[in-house]
Formats: C-alpha cells, structure tokens, sequence
C-alpha cells in the first residue's frame, strides 16, 4: 500500500505549501484510490463468479466428448458404435494414458451420469457460490461511506505518523485526554444528541418504532414462509428421485412416440427396433407427487405476493440479505419483486414443462425423422442417436441443477430456523440478559 499512496502524498505536499489544504488534497486522493480499488475488486469477483459458475456447464458437450470418442478410434457416422466402445478403463483399448484420458472423457456418451457425481457437481457449485457471495458482501459492505472513509484514513495516519515529529502526537493526545477527563464533556455530548434527535425532519422515534413493527410483521411472515418452504423442499425432494429413477422411461417414451412405435433408444445400446418395456412416464407426470410439488409452489408463491402486497419486500431483502443469493437463484423473489416479469416459482424439472417439452420433443423429432426415412433407416437410427443424445446431457445438467435448488433451499431454511429457534450464542446471551 505504501508503494501507491506515498509517492502521492509526497508529490501533493511537494506542490501545496498550505498544510490544511495539502491534508485534504491527501484525504480526498486516498478516497479516490480506495474506491477505485474496491471497484476494480468487485468487479473482478463478479467476472470470477459468473465463470466459476459456468465450469460444469462447459466440461461435457456432446460434440466434445463425440471427438473424445473418435480419438478412440471409433466411427460415430456408423449407428453401431457403442458396440465398439471399451467396456471399462482397463480393457486393451483404453489402457494407454493417452486413451484412457479419451475414455474418460467419452464414456459420458454412453450412461446416464451416475446421480453420486451430480450430487458432487451440485455441491461443488453450491459451495463455489457461497463463496462469491460473502467475498461480494464483505466488499460492498467496504464500499459503504462509512467503512470506505475509514479506509480511507488509514494510509493517510500512517503517512502522517511515519513524518510527523513525537511531540505533536503527544501533545494531540494530551489534548483529547483532557477533553474527556472534562466533566462537562458527557452531558455536553448528551445535549448535542438530544438536540440532533429533536431537529430531524421526522420524528426520529416515530421512524424507529415504524422500522421495528414492519421487521415485527416481516418476521412473522418469514416464519410462515419457513414451514411452506419445509413442505415445498419434501415435495420436491420427493420429484427429483422420481425423476432420477424414470430416466431410462423417459427416453424410450420420446424415441417409441417420435417414430410410431418403430425404435426405442437406452444411452448403452442406442436406437433398437427390438426391444420394448412397459412405459409408466406418463402416470408420473400426472401422479400424485407432482399434484403434491405443484399445489406446495402455488402456496408459496401465494405468501410470496402477500409480502409483496403489503410492501414488506424491502424489509424481507435486509433480514434475508446473508442468503439473498441463494433466495434470488432458487427464483423464490419472482413473486416477491415489484420489477421482475416472471410470475411465480420456476424451477428445474418442473411438472408441466416436463410434460410440455416432451410433447415438443416429440413433435421435432417426429419431423426430423421424416426427413431421413427417405434416405434410409441407418441414417434415421442415427439421427436420432444423436438427438437424444444431446437431450440426455441436457436432461442430466438440470438434474444437477435441480440438486443445487435443494441446496440452496436447504441454505434458506437453515438461515430462517436459526432466527426462529437461534444459535447456541444468542441462545447464551438471552439467559445472561435474563
């Protein structure tokens, strides 16, 4: 630090000679830097984040890992090729490191993700965003007057204490020293307070009783939010693991209805003209459990609108401000906000747009279908190898995403519990107040 500020401070009293204007020409430079390198530190931490965030994402693509496969020596243009594909790492031709590394890489193309591993990704994004977010707090909370003006002192004490001679300083400490030993000093300080508290424009009681009933009727609601949340987090754990389990019934439901019943599709084996399995997709999508997730996310974007009609959304943002990261990405502040366009809670692998996609799914595969059957049926098998192929890495990157949504729910309703039934330090410090 004093590598930036001295040469400054230096150059400012080289060239002003008054010494209160030179201090201030030095308090304002220290303020000037300060910002612009909190600045400059926000700034980069957003940047970082949004390309953290983006890692998982931008590992596995279809296209990529089909390149991975091609480095196997295995030709993707013929409908067979998972045939070919090496049964394991230590099959012969994956045992040098320069295949095994294309093995690695490519054998996403031929099983769903193991749920272990997207657990692992969802927790490793989760933990990535915490992280972003308190770095984030801790410098906008820096870049507040208050802490920046402080900030802004300390390079310039520690100048002015490095040249100033001893006696100077001994001689402003004498002085405050003296000040406070003054017994006119306390009610004198008094009197000024009172006197700030009496001349504001609005009664300063008024404003903070009106600040404390609004943080009463907050909390209340957020009380209530918690135990909706409590059943909306069941309710969607519940989804997931049906959605987890139906993976397979899924796909063989897009590639049976988008050919007339001619080809089924498994990631292992690919498009089959052979083999056919009882199909429950449907009764899932309209079963009880989506019923249950579905009337659970009506009933909190419900309160949510409440705390938004009676105008507490403000009041909600400052209690909810140390997890405000995850509320806002889980989407639960769409029906709280007055400026977003989106109504209600959307969320990864949702019910009714499961059921809308895979309509429209069908309907595009249907019609790219079509246009190959003219030319032959290996190139319809392989057509739609490789479109549902892409749908399963899509399929499987919003079953991560809806693993982080139960993280971050969690996180939401463990900060709320803690205000509800407190902390082992408050816990502590109300019965030492008692």
């Amino acid at each position: 630090m004093g590598l930036i500020f001295t040469p400054i401070y230096d150059l400012i009293e080289s060239g002003v000679s008054t010494k209160w204007l030179s201090a201030g020409l030095q308090l304002g430079a220290s303020i000037v830097i300060i910002s612009l390198m909190l600045g400059l530190m926000r700034a980069a931490a957003v940047k970082a984040w949004g390309y953290a965030s983006q890692l998982p994402a931008r590992s596995h693509t279809v296209d990529r890992d089909r390149k991975h496969a091609e480095q196997l020596g295995l030709d993707t243009s013929d409908v067979n090729w998972r045939k070919t594909f090496p049964l394991n790492l230590f099959a012969p031709e994956s045992r040098t490191p320069r295949n095994a590394f294309h093995y690695l890489r490519a054998r996403r193309l031929i099983a769903f993700t193991k749920v272990e591993s997207l657990r692992r990704l969802a927790g490793a994004e989760h933990l990535i965003d915490v992280s972003f977010e308190r770095l984030l707090s801790t410098l906008l909370t820096l870049a507040r007057p208050r802490y920046s003006a402080t900030l802004s002192l300390l390079p310039l004490y520690a100048y002015a204490w490095d040249r100033s001679p001893r006696a100077d300083w001994d001689k402003f400490i004498t002085f405050v020293s003296g000040l406070v030993e003054q017994k006119a000093f306390l009610p004198l300080s008094l009197a000024l307070v009172g006197l700030v508290v009496v001349a504001s424009p609005s009664p300063l009681l008024d404003r903070i009783r009106a600040r404390d009933e609004a943080a009463k009727e907050t909390n209340k609601l957020l009380t209530e939010l918690n135990g909706l949340l409590g059943e909306f987090r069941m309710a969607y754990a519940d989804w997931v693991d049906i959605m987890e389990s139906s993976r397979h019934e899924y796909f063989r439901r897009l590639a049976s209805d988008s050919t007339q019943s001619t080809w089924t599709w498994t990631p292992h084996d690919g498009p089959n003209q052979k083999h056919f399995w009882p199909n429950q997709i449907n009764d899932r999508l309209g079963g009880a459990a989506a019923r249950r997730l579905e009337a659970a996310g009506t009933r909190v974007t419900e309160h949510m609108e409440t705390i938004r009609d009676k105008g507490l959304s403000p009041v909600a943002h400052r209690i909810l401000s140390p997890v405000w990261s995850s509320f806002r990405m889980s989407t639960l502040d769409n029906p709280m906000s007055h400026w977003t366009r989106e109504i209600g809670m959307h969320y990864p692998l949702q019910p009714d747009n499961i059921s809308r996609e895979l309509k429209e799914k069908v309907i595009r595969l249907s019609r790219q279908v079509e246009l190959t059957e003219t030319e032959s049926s290996v190139a319809t098998a392989l057509k739609l190898d490789w479109e549902l192929t892409r749908t399963m890495y899509h399929f499987d990157d919003r079953l991560r995403d809806a693993y982080l949504l139960q993280k971050r729910l969690d996180r939401v309703a463990t900060f709320l519990n803690k205000r509800l039934y407190g902390t082992t330090w408050s816990r502590l410090l109300s019965v030492a107040k008692s």
